[in-house]
């Protein structure tokens, strides 16, 4: 993706982190949320991933319910 997604920061409370990475490189993007609603981040460089999302027809149609109560 080409920037961080603004809605992502305002979910954040100051003094919130982000952490993300950008798919298919060893590239870690952090951000810190500062109290004016901006973000003070760094990229950095390290083996580090999250799993894909998983979609498709052959997601277990349990998984999509949600949780129970």
């Amino acid at each position: 993706m080409p920037r961080i997604p603004a809605s992502w920061l305002a979910a954040l409370r100051p003094g919130g982190r982000l952490v993300t990475t950008i798919t298919g490189t060893s590239l870690i993007i952090g951000a810190d949320k500062t109290p004016d609603g901006g973000a003070i981040g760094r990229v950095e460089r390290d083996r580090a991933g999250f799993m894909g999302v998983r979609h498709g027809a052959d997601y277990p149609p349990h998984l999509m319910a949600g949780p129970t109560t």
